[in-house]
């Protein structure tokens, strides 16, 4: 069958105007797997004021909100912290993002401007991976970055999931984690069963688990209370799904000073 041909289109007798539709979906093939493709990102620099922390419902299950056992996260427009009253247990505040797949990177830039001494106790920054929570029922992988007076500073990878109080450690054993400053930046990811956490782009630690599956990224506090609850926190927050290949992770601050 003869086809006629123009610059703009391409037509038969009997299919005319069918070709031209055909040339506009294949170039729009490629837009709509890119689209597809993107991954999901979230950013705050945690500017609102809340407890719990909620920025226009971004956030979803949480410690105390559907835990019950746990406690809220909190906002003061410029950092997020916990709101422990520093002498009930294992209570950690706890708030998780919603919408993500199962692979994750977390990038949280680090407010510290406590000191650590002999006087002083546990005090934990958290990132939070495949959370969930049923009433006084967490399931977490919770990777912290902390201080106490008897231990300096620490590094922790640790599976929770059950009951209040209930947690495993699974993180391979960490050399001394220098001095944390204000500014730092503390990532975690995870891809498949296999968790990393870095600080200022080192890594820290590596751990291997398959018990969670799926779950939500979120952020964590830990307090004893011998310190102001607010001395240590979050700046501000990335988390960006994990493709086949991963993002590039960011650059280390370059106004990191020499410990």
């Amino acid at each position: 069958m003869p086809l006629h041909m123009n610059a703009n289109t391409l037509t038969s007798p009997t299919n005319a105007g069918r070709l031209p539709c055909l040339a506009l979906v294949l170039m729009l093939l490629p837009a709509l797997a890119s689209a597809q493709t993107t991954p999901k990102t979230y950013s705050t620099e945690f500017t609102t004021v809340e407890n719990p922390i909620s920025e226009g419902g971004a956030w979803g299950e949480g410690g105390l909100k559907t835990g019950l056992d746990w406690t809220n996260v909190r906002t003061n427009g410029s950092i997020a912290h916990g709101t422990q009253t520093g002498s009930d247990g294992y209570d950690d505040s706890i708030a998780l993002l919603t919408g993500f797949g199962p692979d994750y990177r977390i990038d949280a830039v680090v407010h510290f401007v406590g000191s650590r001494s002999s006087s002083t106790d546990s005090h934990e920054v958290e990132l939070i991976l495949r959370g969930s929570y049923g009433p006084r029922v967490q399931r977490i992988y919770e990777c912290n970055l902390g201080y106490s007076g008897s231990s300096g500073w620490y590094a922790q990878i640790i599976l929770l999931n059950g009951s209040i109080g209930t947690f495993e450690s699974i993180g391979d054993t960490v050399a001394a984690v220098p001095n944390v400053r204000d500014g730092d930046v503390f990532s975690a990811e995870i891809r498949g069963n296999v968790i990393n956490t870095y600080l200022n782009g080192v890594k820290l630690k590596t751990a291997t688990n398959s018990v969670l599956t799926t779950g939500q990224p979120g952020i964590g506090f830990f307090w004893r209370g011998t310190e102001q609850i607010t001395d240590f926190g979050f700046k501000s927050l990335t988390v960006t799904e994990l493709g086949a290949a991963g993002p590039r992770r960011p650059n280390p601050p370059t106004n990191v000073q020499a410990r």
